[in-house]
C-alpha cells in the first residue's frame, strides 16, 4: 500500500513538474523563413494566390490532386487535399493568408509576404507558419520539434518558388 501511494504521489508531483516547465514554452510558435526573388512583385502573389499553382513550388503538391476546388475571379482559392481543406485569402496587396484544416485537428495559419525594395529588381518574400498550442505538456513539448520538421519544408519551397520565377 505504501509503495502503490509513493508511486502516485510521485507521478503527481512530477506530472506538475512537468507542466510547470511548458509555462515557459510559449502558446503560439511562428516558423519562418525568407528569400529574395528576382521578379516582378505581382508575379510572385500571382504564383501563391492561386492553389492550382502551388504544384510548381510547394514542396510535395506536385503529385496531390485538387478535390473540389472553388475558383474566384479565375484563381482557385479553396481546394481540399487529402482530407484536408485549404483556403486561401488575399489579407493586402502584398499579404496573403492561407488556412489549413482537417477534420478532428486544430487549423494551421500559413502567410506570406511579399516585400518590395525601391530601386531594385529583388522582392523579399516571407513565408511563415502559426501554431497555436493548447497547455497540454506533451503538445508543448512537441513544438520544440516545429522548427526541424518545417524550416526545412518551407525553405525547400521558397527555393522553388525562386528557381521557378528566375528561370521563367
Amino acid at each position: 500500500m505504501k509503495l502503490i501511494k509513493l508511486a502516485l504521489i510521485s507521478f503527481v508531483i512530477l506530472f506538475l513538474l512537468v507542466t510547470g516547465i511548458t509555462f515557459f514554452i510559449p502558446s503560439n510558435i511562428r516558423i519562418s523563413r525568407a528569400v529574395n526573388i528576382n521578379a516582378n512583385a505581382g508575379t510572385i502573389i500571382a504564383q501563391i494566390n492561386d492553389i492550382r499553382n502551388w504544384k510548381n513550388w510547394y514542396p510535395g503538391f506536385d503529385t496531390l490532386a485538387l478535390e473540389k476546388p472553388i475558383e474566384e475571379n479565375g484563381k482557385v482559392t479553396f481546394a481540399e487535399v487529402k482530407g484536408s481543406q485549404i483556403s486561401l485569402v488575399q489579407d493586402s496587396v502584398n499579404h496573403l493568408m492561407a488556412t489549413l484544416s482537417k477534420a478532428g485537428s486544430q487549423k494551421t495559419n500559413m502567410g506570406w509576404q511579399v516585400i518590395e525594395h525601391a530601386g531594385s529588381d529583388l522582392v523579399t518574400v516571407q513565408w511563415y507558419i502559426d501554431f497555436k498550442l493548447k497547455w497540454y505538456p506533451w503538445e508543448k513539448f512537441s513544438s520544440l520539434s516545429f522548427e526541424a520538421r518545417y524550416g526545412s519544408m518551407l525553405e525547400n519551397g521558397l527555393a522553388g518558388l525562386k528557381s521557378f520565377l528566375e528561370t521563367k
